[in-house]
């Protein structure tokens, strides 16, 4: 049963995942996002398409939702990383369900959520906010970045937009995130991922690409890693649902960055996972969400060459971000995704090569 009746404004670069969430739990969704997705029209109650999160882009759409609908509350995903003027104009509509704006642009400036990782004794890689004066092992990292794009190998003859990036040492280890939910400054753990890159696209060589969830990460690296969201939610106040991305190597972890939004990795977890969101911010209430019974993945099909979308395509039901019929997708851009589930690890690697080899011969044969 839904916390409370009504309608809620769901914004996002791809507002699918939340839109059919919110859906599952029984609210009417009202979506915003930047590609059009069939499904997420399907699932949105009322849907709107804009160029990109900036608040020129966003600002006459959002009122025209808020006014047919008579809307007041709204959730945020991905995208408002580099659009931090969006959230402070949401913020002063609505009442925001995830962290306020204020919080949000915290954990995005980088020096300062450095700092605070210092200050909390959690290790992590060694960032420097001037360009290195040897090449190293570094990482050029943009300062308002997300799912990895823009994030490349550092070279000292390359300097090109120094004011909008910083550096961080590379760890040539295992990329991962633990999803949690806070309120008040408590946490509840929901569960801990592999993150997917994507390996083909020489030009992002560091894209996200999916997450795995990854139920047999040891125990003292459990604890290492809850205790660092506990530090973290309490310091930055963050509420609802968060992730902290983190590199596993030979035992040791290494804290990235935290997604201060509802990240792609709640897609591996039960249903009810929206009503804990919702919770943590209305009522201040932490509970974790239902936990797969197997295995599960979520991974993004990214187009290798130009290509449009065929008017004979069915998509299977296991796909999601379904392009629209006549949609014309860019080398490199997103195509859909995968969702699989299996009783064991081998299997569900299987399975996720399986569905992207018949996504491929859809694309190809539309059949």
């Amino acid at each position: 049963m839904a916390v409370f009746p009504g309608k809620i404004l769901v914004i996002a670069k791809s507002a699918r995942m939340l839109a059919g969430y919110l859906a599952e739990a029984g609210y009417d969704a009202v979506a915003i996002d930047c590609y059009g997705d069939s499904d997420t029209r399907a699932m949105a109650l009322d849907y709107c398409f804009v160029p990109g999160l900036a608040l020129a882009d966003i600002q006459e759409p959002v009122l025209a939702m808020k006014s047919r609908h008579g809307l007041n509350h709204a959730i945020y995903g991905s995208g408002f990383e580099s659009n931090l003027p969006s959230l402070d104009f949401l913020q002063g509509r609505f009442t925001l369900l995830g962290n306020a704006a204020s919080r949000f642009a915290r954990v995005q400036d980088k020096a300062f959520f450095f700092q605070r990782l210092d200050e909390l004794g959690i290790a992590h890689p060694a960032v420097s906010f001037t360009p290195p004066v040897s090449e190293g092992r570094w990482l050029v990292k943009p300062l308002a970045g997300e799912g990895g794009l823009g994030i490349h190998r550092y070279r000292p003859d390359s300097v090109a937009g120094v004011e909008s990036c910083y550096w961080q040492h590379y760890i040539d280890g295992m990329a991962m995130s633990v999803l949690f939910v806070a309120a008040q400054g408590r946490v509840a753990i929901v569960g801990y991922q592999r993150q997917l890159l994507c390996a083909n696209n020489s030009s992002q060589p560091f894209l996200f690409a999916g997450v795995l969830s990854w139920p047999e990460l040891p125990g003292p690296v459990r604890l290492l890693v809850a205790g660092w969201a506990a530090k973290l939610a309490q310091c930055f106040r963050l509420r609802g649902l968060n992730s902290l991305d983190f590199i596993l190597r030979d035992g040791r972890c290494y804290a990235l960055e935290v997604n201060a939004r509802p990240p792609a990795s709640l897609q591996l977890y039960g249903e009810d996972i929206i009503e804990a969101h919702i919770k943590a911010v209305l009522r201040g209430t932490v509970a974790e969400a239902v936990r797969p019974e197997r295995l599960s993945a979520y991974k993004i099909v990214y187009a290798e060459r130009e290509i449009l979308i065929d008017e004979k395509i069915t998509w299977p039901r296991w796909t999601a971000d379904r392009p629209r019929s006549g949609s014309r997708i860019g080398q490199g851009e997103p195509i859909c995704s995968i969702i699989a589930r299996a009783q064991n690890r081998q299997q569900l690697m299987d399975r996720l090569r399986n569905k992207q080899q018949v996504v491929e011969k859809l694309l190809n044969t539309g059949s």
